[in-house]
Formats: C-alpha cells, sequence, structure tokens
C-alpha cells in the first residue's frame, strides 16, 4: 500500500495501539492492498483515554472491552469492595491497547485471507497501446521524473514523523518532562505538539507524588506515636496508616477527576473560540499544567502547608494553561485572552473546591492524641 496512505491511517489511529507494537502495525499495513486497506478502515478501535474515563468514573469499561463474564462478575460484587476498580483503572490503557492489537491482527487474518466482504472487480479487457512520438516519450519522462522526486520527498517527510511519533510515545524520563514544562515551558509545549502520545499516562505518575506524600505524612506521624506513648501506641499507629491509605487514595482520585473535569472546558469550548477540538490535546494541556500542583504535593508531607501547595500550584498552573493554549489548541491572537481566562479561571475554581474535599477528609483524620504523664 502507499506509504502516503499508511501515514495517514497512522495519524488517526495510532494513539489507540501501544508504541512498541506500532513497528508491526505499519509492516502489515505496508503488504495490504486497497482493497483491504478499505476493510480495516471500517473497524473501530477503542480509544484508550475515553475507556480510562469510563474505568474511573463508572467501572463499566469491560463491557466496552468485549468482557462481558467479568464485568457482570465485577458489578455484582460491588467491584471488589473498590480493590478491582482500583485495579482496572490502573489497567484500563494497558487493556485498551491489547483489545485494540488483537482486533487488528483479527481484520488483518481475514482480510489477507481473501475473506474480504468485496467481491472481485471484473476484468477490463486491454487496450492497445497506442505507439507514441519521440515528443510524448521526452514529456512522459520528464512528469515521471518530476512525481517520483515528490514521492521521494513525501515519503521522507511521513518517514521522519513517524520515526518522531516513535520518539515522542517513547520520550523522556518523568523527571526530564517535569522539569522541562516547569523551566522551559515554550519549548516543552512545542514538543509535546509534536507528539501523539497519550497524555493520561503522565498525569497517573504525576497524581502518584501528592498521595504518596499524604501516605508518607501519616506514615512519619503514627511511627512518632507508636514511639512516644507508652502504652497504646501501637493502635494509634494503626489507625494513622488506614487514615494515610484512604488519604492517599482520596488524593489519588481527587487529582485525576480534576485533570480530566478541567479537560472538558478547552475541549467543549474549543468551536467557539476556532481552536483545535481535541480532547487529547485538552488534557494535554491541563495534564502538563498540573505539574506543578503535584510536584508540590510534596509539601503534603506536612499537612499544615496545605493551602501554601494548593494556593502554589494552582498560580502556576493557571500560567502554564495561559503559555500552552496557542501552541496546543491553535487558539487566534484575538480570542486567546478570553479562551484563556475562561479555562483557567474554572481550572481554579475545580481545583479549590476538590481541594476543600480533601482538606475536610483530613481536618477528620486529625483525631488529637493525649500523652499519659
Amino acid at each position: 500500500m502507499d506509504t502516503n496512505q499508511v501515514n495517514f491511517w497512522f495519524s488517526m489511529n495510532a494513539e489507540n495501539f501501544a508504541p512498541e507494537t506500532l513497528p508491526i502495525i505499519k509492516g502489515k499495513l505496508e503488504q495490504m492492498n486497497d482493497s483491504q486497506m478499505m476493510f480495516l478502515q471500517g473497524a473501530s478501535f477503542k480509544k484508550p483515554s475515553t475507556i480510562f474515563l469510563v474505568a474511573l468514573l463508572l467501572g463499566w469499561e469491560r463491557f466496552l472491552l468485549d468482557d462481558i463474564a467479568l464485568g457482570i462478575v465485577k458489578v455484582i460484587t460491588g467491584y471488589g469492595c473498590g480493590i478491582w476498580w482500583l485495579i482496572d483503572v490502573i489497567s484500563a490503557k494497558k487493556r485498551t491497547y491489547k483489545y485494540n492489537f488483537e482486533l487488528f491482527q483479527k481484520l488483518t487474518a481475514l482480510a489477507g485471507g481473501g475473506q474480504t466482504p468485496y467481491a472481485s472487480t471484473p476484468s477490463i479487457p486491454s487496450i492497445p497501446s497506442i505507439p507514441s512520438t519521440p515528443q510524448t516519450n521526452h514529456i512522459v519522462a520528464n512528469n515521471n521524473i518530476e512525481i517520483s522526486q515528490s514521492q521521494t520527498i513525501i515519503e521522507h517527510e511521513n518517514n521522519t514523523g513517524f520515526n518522531n511519533f516513535n520518539q515522542n510515545s517513547n520520550g523522556d524520563s518523568l523527571i526530564a518532562r517535569m522539569k522541562n514544562i516547569l523551566f522551559s515551558p515554550k519549548t516543552a509545549w512545542a514538543s509535546i505538539d509534536k507528539s501523539n502520545s497519550s497524555p493520561i499516562s503522565y498525569l497517573f505518575l504525576l497524581a502518584l507524588i501528592p498521595a504518596a506524600a499524604l501516605f508518607l505524612g501519616y506514615l512519619v506521624k503514627g511511627i512518632y506515636y507508636a514511639v512516644a506513648i507508652p502504652y497504646g501506641g501501637g493502635s494509634v499507629f494503626g489507625n494513622l496508616l488506614l487514615y494515610g491509605f484512604l488519604s492517599a487514595i482520596t488524593g489519588y482520585i481527587i487529582t485525576m477527576v480534576l485533570g480530566f473535569l478541567s479537560a472538558l472546558v478547552p475541549f467543549l469550548l474549543s468551536g467557539k473560540f476556532n481552536s483545535v477540538n481535541s480532547y487529547n490535546k485538552a488534557l494535554a494541556l491541563i495534564a502538563y499544567s498540573m505539574t506543578p500542583l503535584c510536584l508540590f504535593g510534596i509539601l503534603l508531607l506536612f499537612p499544615a502547608s496545605f493551602w501554601l501547595w494548593l494556593i502554589a500550584g494552582v498560580i502556576y498552573g493557571k500560567y502554564l494553561i495561559c503559555s500552552g493554549t496557542k501552541t496546543l489548541l491553535r487558539t487566534p491572537l484575538e480570542k486567546h485572552a478570553l479562551y484563556v481566562s475562561i479555562c483557567t479561571d474554572i481550572f481554579m475554581v475545580l481545583a479549590i473546591l476538590l481541594g476543600l474535599i480533601l482538606f475536610a477528609e483530613l481536618q477528620a483524620f486529625e483525631i488529637p492524641y493525649y500523652f499519659p504523664y
């Protein structure tokens, strides 16, 4: 199949597959003819971002991935008392990749085995060739040279884009990406814009920072009370360990919900502001803008610094949203100010509201302990 068609198909579907499977898919596509490609284009691959949202908010993603039996068992058992739900949220993206790759293999096997639903076209009688004059031969030769040169340029650009996609998908380390977006946002946004990889994995890892800080904060406090209280220190340590685990889970869920809800705002308003209508781009904008909020989550080791963490993270996050909107969403200059103002204000409101939920939980866990004298 033509290289141009292969790269076009990749631009539409690459985010639905794991990066390590893309070379295999590319090789199979290049061996397919046009009728087989038409058969493949009729397939509907699942988007990992959509499956993750369904898994996080509803827990019904197994029904979308044709895992009906386990989906029913999961719902009947109350999502495995929450444990099954958490495991499925973590593995949603990986399972979607697996589902899409298996579907791709089945479809290519059917298409390659001659079982395509399209009937073979009737043969057309050959037309005798007309002798050409030297002048026409000269024109045809020149045209062939021009077509060959242009095709070479197109293939080079497409192959370069494919290689860049693989590099961006494999990407830099989490620390390098955090450093770039914090200290070189303009360069970082340009790199993010060229990448077709999903920002969900970045947000997934980023949200672990404040969650881990919450858990460690309670763990340190529990160790302190276990040593300081002569009698009953063990029970206090157990309670604080449980509180730390619950706070970490709540903090993690709140961070993820903040990212997905905030991304809906630039996505839903993109049409009114002549911006790119892509939830993946909007989520990338919000996820990378939440880097300071999550990184400053280390302050949650000390509960007294809760509001310092929230305010500093939100202010820096608003600045990053302002700097990234024009690059990622292509917002026109005349509409940029209002668009950014709406997106950042709603991001701030959502962050404060969700932060209040976490703050209320932390306050509920702050039970007094008295030292016996």
